[in-house]
């Protein structure tokens, strides 16, 4: 995500994404299979598929919320632009564009090292007693 950010600007081209956005998929996608597996480790066979159902629930939820979060921000600071300068060639509005999808994509990113680090506090699992 990081690269991502670094590659936005009012020179970019569809084609300066692609290697980002690559590295960002492969990581999302490994980093979900590990998510389902330890939210998913401690159920019992039983309440397996309602817990799955409720896990995915909630994965779903969460990325509309974020997605939403990203939308407010990028529109709240687009929204700053007066409207004589709402013209495509306008280099202010470009620049303002670019700040502002900046910022909108710095916020999940601030969150998820939030949550990474919130990780630190998780205490081992003890073994049960055999």
């Amino acid at each position: 995500m990081g690269w991502l950010i670094a590659s936005v600007s009012t020179t970019a081209t569809p084609a300066t994404f692609i290697p980002a956005l690559v590295v960002t998929g492969a990581g999302l996608g490994c980093g979900f299979a590990v998510v389902m597996t330890v939210g998913m480790r401690g159920i019992a066979p039983q309440v397996a598929g309602a817990a799955s159902g409720v896990l995915n629930t909630f994965r779903q939820v969460g990325g509309a919320i974020g997605g939403a979060i990203a939308v407010a921000l990028l529109q709240s600071r687009l929204s700053l632009i007066g409207p004589g300068q709402v013209a495509a060639h306008d280099v202010g509005y470009a620049n303002t564009f670019v700040g502002a999808f900046r910022a909108a994509l710095v916020v999940p990113v601030a969150l998820l090292l939030l949550a990474a680090l919130s990780c630190l506090l998780l205490k081992p699992r003890t073994a049960p007693p055999r």
